[in-house]
């Protein structure tokens, strides 16, 4: 029993991380890998890969059906320029249901207030303000407010995107699901994301809110 508590009191002393010394700084004042000029154009004439065909006639196929389809996707695929697709897909009742990871929801955050996303890892890693951005904290008080309301964190980022009526909400993912009335569940991984190391980030918020997403 001695050894047990002697253990308990060396944890007790262990160094948690100060939050509060953190410095943000504007998303204005970041240099970015991508802007609007890499949100590819919506064009009926592109060249469409076999693959994508098959997964087209599945589509069609569920919509005639009544049956679902769930996008399931990482960030990179928003990194990729394709968001005038996703939402055309959105609008025409093809998907219903849109899962991502954490990251995805910050992209599409990012681009829908700055029209810019994806920072220089390596640039701003050496010096120590990789990820701290002012603006990009906000998500953090959405989430806050979203997990005292019982709300998905997936709708309250689209919601607020959408009601604050962001400059470049256009070409958000998450805004166009909450005007057309589907849900975008976020599942995310605590800290994984750069938002988690900000002084308003509320892991409970996080667990709470990614939690009413998966159920």
């Amino acid at each position: 029993m001695e050894s047990l508590q002697s253990q308990a009191e060396v944890r007790n002393i262990y160094l948690e991380f100060d939050r509060s010394k953190l410095k943000l700084k504007p998303l204005s004042s970041r240099v970015n890998k991508l802007s609007l000029s890499n949100i590819l154009a919506l064009e009926s004439s592109r060249t469409v890969p076999g693959t994508f065909k098959t997964v087209a006639g599945k589509m069609a196929a569920a919509q005639k059906h009544k049956s679902s389809v769930i996008l399931m996707m990482g960030a990179h695929v928003l990194r990729s320029g394709v968001q005038r697709y996703i939402i055309d897909l959105i609008e025409k009742g093809l998907i219903q249901c849109i899962a991502m990871n954490g990251a995805g929801a910050i992209h599409d955050f990012e681009f829908a207030l700055a029209g810019a996303t994806t920072e220089c890892v390596e640039s701003y890693i050496r010096n120590g303000s990789f990820g701290l951005w002012r603006e990009t904290g906000q998500i953090n008080d959405i989430v806050n407010s979203a997990a005292s309301k019982n709300e998905g964190l997936g709708e309250a980022i689209g919601k607020a995107i959408t009601q604050q009526r962001f400059a470049y909400r256009d070409i958000s993912v998450l805004s166009a699901a909450y005007r057309v009335g589907i849900p975008v569940t976020v599942h995310v991984g605590i800290g994984y994301d750069i938002i988690h190391e900000f002084p308003n980030c509320n892991g409970q918020a996080f667990g709470a809110t990614s939690y009413k997403d998966f159920l």
